[in-house]
Order: C-alpha cells, then structure tokens, then sequence
C-alpha cells in the first residue's frame, strides 16, 4: 500500500511541510508523513489528516493560542477540539459516579493525575508531545492504572483491544500472543477461541487449529 501513496512531499499543509513516508507507521495500512513544523519541531501525521487540513502544525498553533489566553481552562480556545472532549471524557468515567463507565474506571480506583484534572492544557501539552493524532486514542498501558502521562500513550484501536483487560495471552508452539492476535493469525473469529477455549474447555492446539 505504501508504493501507491499520492506523492506529497515538500508540499506545505499549514505550518507543516511533508518529507518522507513514515515507513513504520505506514506499515499498518494507513500512510503517515514525516513532517516538519516552522517550528522546527518534526511530527509524524496521517497523510489524509493532511490533505483535509485537520492538522496544520505539530501543535504549537493551539499552544499559542493556549498561551495567548493565559493557561485558562475556560478560556484556552481549545473547547470544540477532540482533545478536549477526550479530557472530559476522562475526567467523567473517573469522578462522576453517574457516568455510564464509573465502575469500570473510578469505581474500580482509576484516577486522573492532579495535573491533568486541574489543567486542560497541560494534558494538551502532554498530548502533543507523545504522538497524538485524530485517529488514535488515549490508552493506558497498565490498565489498572490511573491516567497520568507514565502510564498513558496513544493507540490505534487494534492496540487498545490488545491491551484490554478482558484479553488474555496464550502461548502455543513458543510463541505468546493475545487472543486477538492469535484470531489474526488463524483466521479464527476471536469469540470463537474464546469459547473454544473458556466455556468448551478445549486444548489451545484443539483451539488453535479446528477450522
């Protein structure tokens, strides 16, 4: 997919200018661009993000504009954006005991850091500086632990399932991976190992190889 890329390179989207594929993150299927901001900060960014103009600097345009208002939380400008809606999210499934997901965050103890819960732009910050695009996700890499930038990074939703509490690793032939990767692998529906392998009680080789 990567050899059929609509060349952009040195072409100009806002403050950024395209130079290479991003070959590792390109290797999912999706076509990254390493970029450079006028800044001088390099960012690497989902080719089509570029092209419909949703992103047009490596972050510092909303970081002025924050700056500009004073770090406010009310007034950083920042309201509409999808990072403050992930910033509310957050917040909500982990203090507001009416909120559809507590008991899976802050019914089980989850938290948010105090820096990030009293200041939305230091998040912004924290986000822009550890590969945030609009097509990742916040997720957190010790999934009983609290939202703090130690413990949280940004993943595809295929890196999120695999992270998931409810998936589990299994090791056949020396080799461990999760459920969802193993069903990749076979060609197997995940559910379908699942129950294979924790409601019929079937042997992982059984599991692994009945078609």
């Amino acid at each position: 997919m990567v050899g059929k890329a609509k060349n952009i390179s040195n072409q100009r989207f806002g403050r950024l200018i395209a130079l290479s594929i991003d070959m590792i993150k390109s290797s999912y299927g999706k076509i990254y661009w390493n970029c450079v901001c006028d800044c001088g900060k390099e960012k690497s960014v989902l080719g089509s993000s570029l092209r419909r103009g949703a992103i047009r600097s490596c972050g510092c345009l909303h970081l002025e504009t924050a700056r500009a208002n004073g770090y406010k939380p009310k007034t950083h400008g920042l309201s509409q954006t999808r990072l403050h809606k992930i910033w509310e999210g957050m917040i909500q499934r982990c203090g507001n005991a009416k909120n559809h997901a507590y008991m899976r965050y802050g019914g089980r103890g989850v938290s948010v850091c105090t820096e990030w819960k009293m200041d939305f732009v230091s998040f912004f910050i924290w986000a822009m500086n550890n590969g945030y695009s609009d097509e990742l996700s916040i997720d957190r890499i010790d999934v009983n632990g609290n939202y703090e930038p130690q413990n949280c990074r940004w993943s595809s939703p295929k890196e999120q399932s695999n992270n998931m509490r409810s998936n589990f690793h299994i090791t056949y032939n020396d080799k461990t991976h999760t459920l969802t990767e193993w069903s990749e692998a076979t060609g197997i529906k995940r559910s379908t190992l699942r129950r294979r392998i924790v409601e019929l009680g079937w042997s992982i080789e059984k599991a692994l190889n009945m078609v």
